[in-house]
């Protein structure tokens, strides 16, 4: 939420536009699986903005009523993209605990449940939630012949497996250093000079670990 669209003209934000009778965010976040199971609540999730009037009167407008507990970072400045904004809300988070990065602005069901995936799994790396596209709005992850990811690239149709904008690391230490990957290969990993998430995967792969996917359907994106 710290991105150059997510505050509007009127002075409210794109997290409050109504989707189903509830705020985007919110319907969003509390669709997923694990929020439903109880794995995740309010207390757990950490939000990331800039530092704006328009996005500290959000919060205290509604972010922090929809999630009592919730942590919030805020940033003085631009980063050079949500790999990097990102990294604020994981200086806050359990370094140790699996790490979430979701960026709310689709709607999807699915059944997965990543914390009993990863734990059986001491090499999964990192997991995907897909479904099937082909625009070149979206990240895209390609499958090997063992159904584990070999590559993932923002904006390019190397697949049809178009990701659903969340992303799962098993720690803080794999995003880090996922992140450190992407640096080193700025310009194979960054799509215009920015850093997006779904380009991340590159570095778990190349560090030796495995990357899956899940598929999802009933898919609404919010930013079409």
């Amino acid at each position: 939420m710290a991105g150059p669209d997510f505050e509007r003209p009127d002075g409210f934000t794109k997290a409050e536009i109504t989707i189903d009778g509830m705020p985007l965010l919110v319907r969003a976040l509390t669709s997923r699986s694990w929020w439903r199971r109880g794995e995740v609540s309010a207390s757990d999730l950490i939000f990331v903005l800039k530092d704006t009037e328009c996005s500290r009167a959000f919060s205290a407008r509604s972010l922090l009523k929809w999630f009592p507990g919730a942590r919030v970072v805020y940033l003085s400045h631009p980063t050079a993209g949500a790999a990097f904004s990102a990294i604020a809300g994981v200086a806050v988070c359990d370094p140790t605990k699996l790490l979430c990065v979701d960026l709310a602005d689709i709607l999807y069901d699915e059944a997965c449940e990543p914390e009993s995936i990863f734990a059986v799994d001491p090499n999964l790396g990192g997991m995907v939630p897909v479904f099937w596209a082909d625009n070149p709005i979206y990240s895209y992850v390609e499958l090997g012949t063992d159904g584990k990811a070999i590559r993932t690239a923002e904006k390019s149709i190397i697949s049809s497996n178009a990701s659903a904008g969340t992303y799962f690391f098993r720690d803080a230490s794999v995003y880090s250093m996922a992140v450190s990957h992407a640096i080193r290969n700025r310009h194979e990993q960054t799509y215009r000079d920015i850093y997006f998430i779904c380009p991340l995967f590159n570095g778990v792969i190349f560090a030796g670990h495995d990357v899956r996917t899940f598929d999802v359907n009933n898919v609404i994106d919010i930013k079409i």
